[in-house]
């Protein structure tokens, strides 16, 4: 399990904007929510958890397992070689490479009198889901995100540190490890 963000680029509020306390989406925004929730139809190796929308970036947790990305050729079943041939398993890379390149040609084709415009900044973060304990706070983080949007790192308006920013930073370098799952 991944724990994904990828913002905007130029961090615009491009997505849509927050009004009493719910995420508008606006056609941009749609259109990613749309091709997000796609995503386990396009590569089956995928499975979405929570995620949000928000108005410069989309916070959400991606499960990858044995499986197969729907691109690329794949051997006739045929064909002799299909036996020897290697079936790609994807990575989160190639899933999130996916994502990015569909939502950003659409989003050219859509913004016609901006052919220059760029959708995503380069790259993404990623943390991977270690426990239970850190995969329930993180689910938190993101239903509660919006709600948040004043601590948001990525609001250029915040007024204070989110906490779960500071939790996940020392999580990350070990130093607030999570306690075990009690079943």
């Amino acid at each position: 399990m991944y724990f994904v963000t990828l913002c905007v680029h130029d961090r615009i509020s491009l997505l849509g904007d927050i009004r009493e306390g719910k995420m508008a989406l606006s056609a941009e925004g749609a259109m990613v929510q749309d091709a997000w929730k796609a995503i386990p139809a396009i590569c089956d190796a995928a499975k979405l958890d929570t995620f949000v929308i928000m108005p410069n970036h989309l916070h959400g947790i991606i499960i990858l397992h044995r499986g197969e990305m729907g691109f690329g050729i794949r051997p006739d079943v045929n064909d002799d070689l299909a036996e020897d041939a290697e079936v790609k398993k994807p990575t989160l890379g190639d899933v999130i490479r996916r994502f990015k390149s569909y939502t950003a040609n659409r989003f050219r084709k859509e913004s016609a009198s901006l052919p220059d415009a760029r959708l995503w900044q380069r790259s993404y973060y990623e943390h991977i889901v270690r426990d239970g304990i850190a995969l329930k706070r993180i689910r938190e983080y993101i239903e509660n995100n919006v709600l948040r949007w004043h601590l948001d790192r990525e609001n250029n308006d915040r007024t204070g540190i989110d906490p779960f920013d500071e939790w996940l930073q020392s999580y990350c370098r070990g130093e607030a490890p999570s306690p075990p799952d009690v079943p």
